[in-house]
């Protein structure tokens, strides 16, 4: 049997390159990764929002209970404005990742495990924090192409039980000034 910090960290490294490398569509990665009621929250202040519509709030939920795998039974399903699949569209009409070879950690070893974190309400479902390197442009306006280099950290927590170990919630920390920046705010 997987012991829980290994099944987490599986399962945050599957998902962080699986988000890096685009390798599915935005509504099967969270189908394949995330639990049925997944949240996302990429940080950043308040006056960057209009460059960088998807900074700055938490995304919940799916937009539809249907997609591309087994139907969600989640009851945050909705079709309202900032589902996670709302911060897919925001994030891929606004930027394109760039990644490359070293963009995340080649083993283990690169992501702190604590399978012991505890919730305020007391669940013990542990969190994964993970560096991730690559470059970023805009996708859009009159600097579409234009690259930067960027840091960013991944925190995944809210994880299932079992070996799968969904991830609940994905919190992204980067540097929103290159990124606004980057993609001509003003």
């Amino acid at each position: 049997m997987t012991s829980r910090a290994t099944a987490i960290q599986r399962s945050s490294a599957a998902l962080a390159d699986a988000f890096i490398n685009g390798t599915l569509p935005p509504a099967a990665l969270l189908d394949t990764h995330f639990t049925a009621a997944p949240r996302i929250t990429e940080h950043g202040p308040p006056w960057a929002t209009a460059a960088l519509p998807f900074l700055g709030r938490t995304f919940s939920g799916r937009r539809s209970a249907s997609s591309t795998a087994t139907p969600s039974t989640s009851t945050d399903a909705t079709d309202a404005a900032d589902t996670c699949d709302d911060y897919f569209d925001a994030l891929g009409s606004t930027l394109a990742l760039h990644p490359h070879a070293a963009t995340l950690p080649a083993d283990a070893s690169g992501y702190v495990v604590d399978p012991h974190a505890r919730f305020r309400d007391g669940r013990t479902l542990g969190v994964v924090m993970v560096r991730a390197h690559a470059e970023l442009s805009a996708v859009d306006g009159d600097k579409a192409g234009q690259r930067w280099a960027e840091d960013f950290v991944f925190v995944f927590s809210d994880f299932e039980e079992g070996e799968d170990a969904k991830v609940g919630r994905m919190e992204i920390w980067a540097d929103a000034l290159s990124a606004w920046k980057g993609v001509g705010g003003t």
